[in-house]
């Protein structure tokens, strides 16, 4: 895990010392039985098939770093955070455009589109900002750290719907109108992670472990947000960026043994709640991103340990079938991806290493 990351949890924890407490859900469950780290054997599919041949394109290149990358089926929406700049370029590949420049865009990590929209959530700023088929930028939403003590980084989430834009920040999941309007408290706890589905929005929750749940209009008045799932315990036990669709939910998760040694894989929960399916073991790497479609779940992962300059573990891309389970390499050796974006036939990728920042595709 990059230097900056492992920092940001520890920070984390004196927040959460400093700020009385974190608002989270009562009726926990004992810790179930563990699932993060699984390893391979036992009906556990392998993370990738370290066989595979692939052929990744490079579509643009930055020694600073690319974040965030979405797709409006037209063109792919990447940062450079070094540059505060939001780009595009067409999904072909092409000559890059400045959608949005200046320092209010720095510390892009989340972007996602729906349709022709695309957004962002700004930690320079702390503010939301959309386009439509790069169309000049609007503010959605204006500093979204409406409740917490602290601006949104990199370890906080946006998604969005037809009529609401969604985000985590500290101890509070908001939704605010994406015409503009007053901030709406969602949900107490400590969400990071979230995904909009069609009738409900689901989140993580950093420091219990566990998948939620609640209607789109908002479950603030309730005491405990439905519990999808709980997945193991903090700190040994993270979740990363989190996927839905109508039946399931999908985390990026890594675990940590006593020695230190990490172990990623890939969980699938039913979206009604359930027992989780481990549906990839990553040994030695950790789950970071996921991005799903009808047939398959493409995972993220960085591999333990950290390549001579000291900033950038290799990683892979990898797609699990939903049916079969069966998993395959789309790329490896890739120096930390980051975000990741599915649209037709093709997945997109950055890479966030400071030295050689990359935006990438395959074929699925």
């Amino acid at each position: 895990m990059k230097r900056r990351r492992l920092f940001g949890y520890l920070v984390a924890m004196l927040v959460v010392s400093g700020c009385g407490g974190i608002l989270a859900p009562e009726n926990l469950e004992d810790r179930p039985d563990q699932i993060l780290g699984a390893a391979p054997g036992a009906g556990v599919p392998t993370c990738g098939d370290r066989s595979t041949a692939w052929t990744a394109r490079l579509l643009d290149r930055n020694f600073l770093g690319f974040n965030g990358v979405a797709t409006d089926g037209a063109h792919v929406y990447y940062t450079a955070n070094g540059l505060a700049q939001v780009l595009r370029v067409p999904v072909e590949g092409g000559a890059r455009e400045v959608v949005a420049a200046g320092d209010a865009q720095r510390g892009v990590y989340v972007m996602k589109a729906h349709g022709s929209r695309v957004c962002w959530l700004a930690s320079g700023s702390s503010s939301i900002y959309c386009t439509d088929g790069g169309s000049a930028p609007t503010v959605v939403v204006d500093r979204v750290k409406s409740r917490g003590c602290c601006a949104p980084g990199w370890e906080y989430d946006m998604d969005f719907d037809a009529t609401h834009v969604y985000w985590t920040e500290p101890y509070a999941l908001m939704r605010a109108p994406l015409t503009g309007g007053a901030h709406e408290l969602v949900a107490n706890g400590e969400p990071r992670s979230i995904a909009v589905g069609r009738d409900r929005v689901f989140w993580t929750d950093h420091f219990q472990v566990t998948v939620h749940a609640c209607s789109k209009a908002g479950c603030a008045d309730v005491v405990n947000p439905e519990k999808v799932a709980k997945l193991g315990d903090f700190p040994a036990d993270i979740l990363g960026r989190i996927a839905a669709d109508d039946a399931h939910v999908y985390i990026s998760t890594h675990h940590a043994d006593a020695g230190g040694n990490r172990a990623g894989s890939l969980v699938r929960v039913p979206a009604l709640g359930g027992a989780p399916q481990t549906l990839a073991a990553c040994p030695g790497e950790s789950g970071v991103n996921v991005a799903v479609d009808r047939t398959h779940a493409y995972l993220l992962t960085h591999a333990n340990g950290y390549t001579q300059n000291g900033d950038t573990p290799r990683g892979s891309v990898v797609a699990i079938s939903l049916s079969s389970l069966a998993s395959r390499t789309i790329a490896r050796d890739q120096e930390y991806p980051s975000a990741v974006a599915l649209s037709g036939s093709a997945i997109y990728w950055t890479n966030e290493s400071q030295s050689n920042g990359q935006l990438m595709t395959a074929d699925k």
